[in-house]
């Protein structure tokens, strides 16, 4: 609602500058941040077994965390509609 109903786009694959209705903007889940997260828990935990053991393998759960949130992001932001 900022920056009004349709706004200028600059397309990556035809490199051409496009209006866009701001419906047909759509978000994805960013991998990388997934990735990140998948080798930071990796690297947790290895340095964590041996002092806590086998309690350090929750820090697994950091990039199903990481995934969920980026899930609940894009879906909330895909949901958003203005009126045409």
């Amino acid at each position: 609602m900022k920056y009004g109903k349709e706004i200028r786009v600059h397309c990556k694959h035809c490199a051409k500058d496009q209006m866009k209705h701001v419906n047909d903007i759509r978000a994805e889940v960013n991998n990388t941040m997934v990735i990140i997260a998948f080798g930071l828990s990796a690297i947790l935990t290895f340095f964590l077994w041996s002092r806590y053991g086998a309690i350090s393998t929750v820090s697994a759960a950091i990039p199903f965390v990481a995934f969920t949130q980026q899930s609940k992001r894009v879906n909330s932001f895909n949901k958003i509609m203005a009126r045409r």
